[in-house]
């Protein structure tokens, strides 16, 4: 998203720097024609000089990206500022990019805002890819996201679920509105906050800060790409994402000093990531690993922010896009309620044994994650290489624009644009294993995302039990079929509005 300032400095450089180059063109010759060069460009559209094509990037590049690509094709190039960016529109240019170089498309790039949110790349999500990532990403796996740790946890899910359900009947009887993603939100940072702390959120809150540096790391800034602009901070979301650090800081130096506290005086009933991570501050060999590698207070903070805010958010985001399209589509809402009423019936709530007979469901989720894909992350090239006959720059972005992939008709026929679970039917995509590229919603290659089994358990508990105990309608008497569906660009794509709806209790008295 690009702040309001951004187009007016756009027409600003646009007028100077047109104005020199049709002059540089007039007293200079071209001599391009008479040479070869080793490896040519993608395609992409003409680009002014100094801000390349930063003009043609509005505030939802997914969009432009998806525009410029029915124009340039599947693979294309585009110069924002100084920085090269790679567009892949396809499923097969992306399978065959990252079957092929998925080690030289390893890297995440890093901005300014992104830096201090990771300590200095010192996290998951932003660190390149090195022993270090791929140890911390092993330690991640094998302490929270399991399947072992993943199944373990089933009484919390259980008993957080269950507060919401109770909530929200409350609200049913009250006739009171509820913000889905408030309420989702609340109950996942829950879970989140007792499964890497071992206690409740209480004073820790961390979500809404971290929500916000988040969104801050998902602005185009423009000192990114025009970096001579860099030292005068126009946007100032330099100053901006500083501020939110403090706090953020805050709040992890409490939690790590209560797990310290608590372990001297011997009152940790059971170790949770944070215990482990900390016995590796004084010890860097981890037996997972089978190496050895450094791990300080800061490599802690890092780590949590990028375990908090992808496992709250982005389920967050998928249910409720989920649940705004059942109450816009009610046809298919009533088909999910009777999958799940068949099997649970209407006097108790959904179990987590449950979850694997609900097939339409499934289709649900898919068609979801084919319409609004969650993950916007882009790749980098680690170094200069070959690809279909064009060269890919290092440091180049490499931009798989899922959301083009999702809605391109030659996949998923003329009717793409639509809200249809049943396009699955006898389908075989996989959207778990990252292998499928027509639908991969958790990424691609080897940084696909690792808490893919936790993150989807979390999305298929909390969407069936929304639906099966209550029926919905939206607040101030609005139709369902006036329900705006429009999105927001960040890493983690969101609503643009707020789903405030009215929940009313469909099941027997429980």
């Amino acid at each position: 998203m690009i702040s309001p300032g951004f187009p007016l400095i756009i027409v600003f450089l646009g007028i100077i720097i047109t104005t020199w180059s049709k002059l540089k063109k007039i007293i200079t010759k071209q001599t391009f024609s008479t040479t070869k060069p080793m490896n040519k460009l993608p395609p992409g559209p003409p680009k002014l000089p100094v801000i390349g094509h930063l003009h043609l990037v509005g505030r939802l590049p997914h969009r432009s990206f998806q525009t410029l690509a029915k124009i340039y094709g599947p693979i294309m190039h585009l110069k924002l500022g100084s920085m090269p960016v790679i567009v892949v529109s396809t499923p097969e240019m992306a399978e065959r990019l990252l079957r092929n170089h998925d080690a030289l498309c390893a890297k995440r790039p890093m901005s300014d805002v992104s830096h201090d949110l990771s300590y200095g790349s010192k996290g998951i999500i932003f660190t390149p890819y090195s022993p270090y990532w791929r140890n911390v990403r092993k330690l991640c796996v094998v302490e929270l996201l399991s399947s072992s740790k993943v199944k373990s946890f089933s009484w919390l899910r259980k008993e957080e679920i269950g507060k919401l359900v109770s909530s929200l009947k409350e609200a049913s009887t009250e006739n009171k509105t509820v913000e889905v993603g408030a309420s989702v939100g609340g109950v996942l940072e829950e879970l989140i906050y007792r499964m890497l702390y071992g206690s409740p959120k209480n004073d820790l809150a961390l979500r809404s800060v971290v929500l916000e540096a988040l969104r801050l790391s998902g602005t185009l800034n423009v000192s990114d790409y025009l970096t001579f602009l860099a030292p005068y901070d126009l946007q100032g979301l330099k100053q901006r994402i500083k501020k939110l650090m403090v706090i953020v800081d805050d709040v992890l130096e409490k939690i790590i000093s209560n797990h310290e506290d608590e372990a001297k005086r011997e009152q940790r009933t059971h170790r949770d990531l944070v215990d482990v991570m900390l016995s590796l501050v004084k010890n860097s060999d981890y037996p997972s690993s089978g190496t050895s590698y450094e791990i300080e207070r800061e490599n802690i903070k890092a780590i949590l922010i990028d375990l908090v805010v992808p496992a709250i958010d982005s389920a967050t985001n998928i249910v409720k896009w989920a649940l705004a399209s059942l109450i816009k589509h009610p046809e298919k809402m009533k088909k999910l309620q009777k999958e799940i009423e068949n099997v649970v019936g209407m006097n108790r709530i959904v179990e987590e044994n449950d979850i694997p007979k609900f097939h339409y469901l499934d289709l649900v989720i898919k068609e979801i994650f084919r319409l609004y894909p969650i993950i916007f992350a882009p790749h980098e090239a680690m170094e200069e290489f070959s690809f279909d006959g064009y060269k890919i720059p290092k440091g180049a972005q490499i931009f798989l624009n899922s959301w083009a992939i999702g809605r391109d008709p030659t996949i998923w026929s003329d009717n793409c644009e639509e809200f249809y679970p049943e396009r699955f039917i006898d389908n075989d995509i996989d959207t778990i294993s990252g292998q499928d590229f027509r639908l991969a919603p958790f990424g691609f290659g080897r940084r696909r995302c690792p808490g893919t089994q936790l993150g989807l358990l979390n999305v298929k508990l909390l969407l069936s039990q929304l639906v099966h105990c209550f029926d919905w309608k939206l607040a101030d008497g609005k139709s369902p079929e006036n329900l705006v569906m429009k999105e927001k660009f960040g890493l983690v794509m969101s609503m643009a509005n707020d789903l405030v709806v009215i929940p009313k209790f469909r099941l027997n008295n429980i």
